[in-house]
């Protein structure tokens, strides 16, 4: 149920983005950056042989997007920032992207762009609300055990000072005898 109740989300905002005079809830550029993201990627992971494809003809064509050249090449821009994709070079093979090895992961372990951003963004508001451990732990107990900056303990140095004070008693008794 989860997985078409985000299919529909997906498929609500490319058909809001190919409709751009349509009235309604406006969508941010973060969040057709992510979906055509997800539909690049999609393209790129599922044809398989991790076979290039050419970014207009072959995958914003067939799903009815149309761009002016800039922004197309703004749109090129944001997935080769990503590391998702990469360019291919090459005599006539212009234009076309293939998905890389950080790609593939990334649609193998969560299965969509949307899906990663959705758990980056849960987990830095659950590290945000104060979920995680603290950093240091304050004792009132005096047992020889300090820590530094770097939470290393001192013990070597203070098992040296107690040796040297119980070197200088026995020292001073061993005079007065």
């Amino acid at each position: 149920m989860r997985n078409r109740h985000s299919a529909n989300k997906k498929q609500k905002i490319v058909q809001r983005f190919k409709n751009r005079s349509s009235v309604g809830a406006k969508i941010s550029q973060k969040e057709i950056d992510i979906a055509l993201t997800d539909l690049v990627l999609a393209k790129l992971y599922n044809d398989g042989d991790r076979q290039p494809a050419s970014l207009e003809d072959e995958i914003l064509t067939p799903a009815n997007i149309k761009f002016t050249p800039s922004g197309v090449d703004r749109l090129w821009d944001v997935l080769l920032s990503t590391g998702l994709v990469s360019p291919v070079i090459g005599f006539k093979r212009s234009g076309r992207l293939s998905i890389t090895n950080q790609g593939y992961q990334l649609m193998s372990q969560f299965g969509s762009y949307s899906n990663f951003i959705k758990k980056r963004e849960e987990e830095a508001a659950r590290q945000s609300t104060g979920n995680a451990m603290p950093q240091f732990i304050i004792s009132t107990d005096d047992s020889g055990e300090e820590e530094n900056d770097e939470g290393t303990k001192k013990v070597a140095q203070k098992e040296g000072d107690k040796k040297a004070k119980s070197n200088d008693v026995k020292a001073i008794a061993a005079k007065k005898k």
